[in-house]
């Protein structure tokens, strides 16, 4: 009983942030792109709510159906370890036609909107850490992408000595970047100066 009623309340908690990261993704993923492309999160999972049914009680019925086929073959069938999410871009699956930049691109959009939405729930400054930033993005999307995370977002940015040469004309208008070259922590201001 304990079992579904938590795994019930996983599940539901996952539909709600979903739909509220929905509309954060799209606005991230319009303006870093500069583009109109409709990007949208969907979160699927085998339990459907009937009509004035809680999510807990469908969840329940659903384990009901599903406790037979269970026992015979050893494995849960539904849960949230099932579940699963997908992305579209313009309402075609980005695992099966985004490209490696677009793939890029909803990832740096999707850290920018669960950073909104940790700040929004418990309002705490987040961490985010953009690795390799500019291995699928040009030099553009790239300074684009850091624009999206100089609001109330702690950056973190790793790359090669390629990806610290994109970033050098940022240096004019950051407030305060912290650099680790050669082992060595280096703190620049504006104009790129110490």
């Amino acid at each position: 009983m304990v079992r579904w009623n938590k795994a019930a309340a996983i599940s539901e908690l996952r539909g709600k942030m979903i739909d509220e990261l929905n509309p954060l993704l799209q606005a991230f993923y319009q303006t870093f792109t500069g583009r109109e492309d409709v990007l949208a999160l969907e979160y699927l999972t085998d339990v459907a709510a009937q009509t004035g049914e809680s999510y807990a009680t469908a969840f329940q019925r659903r384990l009901n159906l599903c406790r037979r086929q269970e026992h015979q073959r050893g494995i849960t069938l539904i849960g949230p370890h099932r579940d699963d999410f997908k992305f579209f871009i313009n309402g075609r699956e980005l695992r099966l036609f985004g490209s490696s930049g677009e793939h890029k691109s909803v990832a740096v959009c999707l850290k920018a909107a669960e950073g909104v939405l940790i700040r929004r729930t418990l309002d705490r400054l987040p961490i985010v850490l953009l690795d390799d930033l500019y291995a699928e993005l040009d030099w553009d999307r790239g300074e684009r992408a850091l624009h999206l995370f100089s609001g109330d977002l702690q950056c973190f940015v790793t790359g090669t000595s390629f990806d610290y040469q994109a970033l050098q004309p940022l240096l004019a208008t950051s407030e305060q970047v912290l650099w680790m070259r050669a082992g060595a922590l280096e703190k620049r201001q504006h104009g790129g100066h110490g």
